[in-house]
């Protein structure tokens, strides 16, 4: 569900921002439009660094 989302979100131009345990599993297609954080969703710091900013998070 996430990727059909995300291809909807850069299909339509939006700027995304991507938190990835580990971001070679992305599609090229993301690693190119997307900012990616690699880090966990386990760890505060890595949302608040993923998050900063955000003017919505899914």
């Amino acid at each position: 569900m996430g990727s059909r989302v995300l291809a909807q979100l850069l299909d339509r131009g939006e700027k995304v921002r991507v938190i990835s345990h580990n971001p070679d599993k992305l599609s090229k297609h993301a690693l190119e439009q997307c900012e990616v954080i690699a880090g966990s969703l386990d760890n505060v710091d890595d949302l608040k660094r993923g998050f900063q900013g955000a003017k919505s998070v899914f």
